[in-house]
């Protein structure tokens, strides 16, 4: 496999895992942007440990996701009350807040960068076990009673609590695990790359994000699963010319289908057409194959 497409393979993953992330939380009426806050997180601390203290790489993984999950637990007791827009600025400034205190670290190379992270021979096949596990479990939430209760908190929370549901609970927990999911791709992109910069967890990793989400669709987690590789080939695959436009043709997306088809490319709708023409192909065909096996009697 070429070096350009394993890296375009990484990167999906990574974008993938946060926009699932930002996904969960949405789901419940709140913009998060903790997953980018607890990816910088995830990535120096793992980077670290493993590096200079020479611990084992799975280890260092599990390590980070419980950091990122305590990361984001501790604020999410008072940001699951907090409205979408203060949701949106307090989680802002926990990823300023994190990029300074990174800055002011000189064992973790300060404003400088973080070198020589070691090279991990099993990433790619890790990062695919971890999303296709993690898929798995979003599709089953999304299916549940909880995912449907998170539905319900999305499109009227007051009914949702008149309903009995528990509102700040659910918040408290989607936000510790997209906290979580985030540590996880910190740590793929720091053992990808083999050196980071504070200021990769910034504005340009959010806008990355949320245009994966809400151009593919954030009332689906299909969506991302959708417009992940497609717009992240951008950056490897078209000419350089094209490709450094990226930021600029990633903003022009995120307007225009927020403008034109706020749910997304790939909505609720068009996933229940495709779900009844795969049925209705399925049933022609054991259709078919009855109707031979009853000739070859015959």
């Amino acid at each position: 496999m070429s070096l350009t497409l394993t890296s375009f393979l990484q990167f999906v993953t990574i974008f993938l895992l946060l926009s699932w992330a930002l996904y969960l939380v949405y789901r419940v009426g709140q913009i998060y942007n903790g997953p980018v806050f607890t990816m910088l997180i995830g990535a120096y601390f793992s980077a670290y440990v493993v590096r200079d203290l020479n611990w084992p790489f799975g280890l260092a993984l599990l390590t980070s996701m419980l950091i990122g999950a305590v990361a984001s637990f501790i604020p999410a007791l008072r940001l699951a009350r907090a409205s979408a827009f203060a949701t949106a600025i307090a989680t802002i400034a926990l990823v300023f807040i994190g990029q300074a205190v990174i800055r002011n670290l000189e064992f973790l190379g300060g404003s400088f960068g973080f070198f020589h992270i070691p090279i991990v021979d099993y990433l790619l096949p890790t990062s695919y076990i971890a999303v296709f596990v993690i898929g798995f479990l979003i599709y089953r939430l999304d299916h549940s009673r909880t995912g449907r209760a998170m539905e319900m908190t999305f499109a009227d929370p007051d009914l949702a609590a008149a309903m009995g549901i528990d509102i700040f609970k659910s918040r408290v927990w989607l936000q510790t695990i997209a906290g979580t999911l985030g540590a996880l791709a910190g740590v793929f992109y720091a053992f990808h790359i083999h050196t980071i910069f504070v200021t990769n967890f910034g504005l340009d990793m959010l806008l990355a994000s949320f245009c994966f989400l809400f151009v593919g669709g954030y009332t689906t987690m299909w969506g991302p699963v959708f417009s992940t590789p497609v717009l992240w080939s951008i950056s490897i695959f078209l000419p350089a010319e094209i490709a450094t436009w990226k930021g600029a043709i990633y903003g022009i997306l995120l307007i225009a289908v927020l403008i034109i088809h706020p749910n997304g490319i790939i909505d609720k709708r068009l996933i229940r057409i495709i779900r009844g023409k795969c049925q209705s192909i399925f049933s022609r065909r054991a259709n078919y194959q009855i109707e031979e096996a009853r000739n070859e009697v015959k």
